[in-house]
């Protein structure tokens, strides 16, 4: 049987000529003590800010890493380029370029800004770099496939040497 103090009766509905009553009847809730109000509300605050965290943190890390890229690339001029047919790619650039980290950093950034744009598959590369005073920094190459380390004479792929 039903203890009568934690029910509510919302509805009585009698029937004399049948002899029965029909109660619709709702439990009633305890109160929620307000500290676990307080300790649900911090939860949910937490929850929220993890959340964002983790959403907009990896736009920040990529914005960083942009940066980054965008401050240690140079202005360059290319003054020659050519594609032959059995897949070698020829540039030249001038810049102005100080010492040999930054004609090292000038090299992959002309190359991978040119070796997407040409018909045909890029077998191996060269990257030659005069500085301001058309002053010779070197030649540069690189072997991408086992045809370019033939067309190189270099013994492996994926390595710029300087010629």
């Amino acid at each position: 049987m039903l203890k009568l103090t934690s029910l509510k009766c919302l509805n009585v509905v009698k029937n004399r000529k049948r002899g029965w009553i029909m109660a619709s009847v709702k439990k009633e809730k305890k109160p929620v003590k307000p500290i676990v109000r307080v300790i649900a509300i911090a939860l949910w605050i937490v929850i929220a800010l993890l959340v964002a965290i983790i959403v907009f943190g990896k736009d920040a890390e990529e914005d960083t890493k942009k940066g980054k890229s965008e401050v240690s690339k140079q202005e360059y001029t290319v003054t020659q380029q050519r594609y032959d047919k059995a897949g070698t790619f020829y540039i030249t650039a001038k810049a102005d370029v100080k010492d040999d980290t930054q004609v090292k950093a000038l090299v992959k950034q002309v190359a991978a800004e040119h070796k997407g744009k040409q018909k045909g598959e890029v077998e191996s590369m060269f990257v030659h770099i005069f500085n301001a005073e058309d002053v010779n920094q070197g030649v540069f190459k690189i072997a991408y496939t086992n045809k370019g380390k033939a067309q190189t004479g270099l013994d492996e792929t994926g390595k710029w040497t300087k010629q």
